[in-house]
């Protein structure tokens, strides 16, 4: 069965849901929080040295979870300047499995309106089943 992860994410936190591609709603299974703003405090924007590293630290779980086949495909969501970021430290295992990557920090959507959002943005509505998800996101990789 085809096992999905989602990560959404910014320059300060990062989420990563689990979807299959069975119709199961989007399942939370891990959180990080950019250790910069453990420095700085909650409020204030990490410099730049710290979003570099929490996109390294990230892009490194990611490869690590990908060489251990604990996801299939890979769906990235994140303002530009992280998705940058991201981009440009993933490794080659969670390239392959890069399906899309959305411009767009979606960090404050809850599961619900998250996988909501994400079919919105993939042209297939809000009423569309969860696993039709993950078949659009690797349909829409190809074209």
């Amino acid at each position: 069965m085809l096992k999905v992860w989602i990560v959404v994410g910014h320059s300060m936190d990062a989420r990563i849901y689990s979807n299959r591609a069975d119709g199961l709603q989007l399942k939370q299974i891990r959180r990080l929080d950019n250790p910069g703003t453990q420095i700085f405090g909650a409020n204030s924007a990490p410099a730049p040295y710290w979003v570099r590293r929490f996109a390294r630290d990230l892009s490194a779980l990611l490869e690590m979870a990908a060489a251990a086949t604990e996801y299939d495909e890979l769906m990235l969501a994140a303002p530009a300047d992280f998705l940058q970021a991201l981009s440009d430290e993933i490794g080659p295992a969670t390239r392959q499995r890069l399906r899309r990557s959305i411009s767009e920090d979606l960090t404050q959507l809850g599961p619900l309106d998250l996988e909501k959002r994400l079919l919105q943005i993939m042209g297939l509505g809000a009423t569309a089943p969860a696993a039709e998800l993950a078949v659009n996101s690797r349909q829409t990789s190809r074209n």
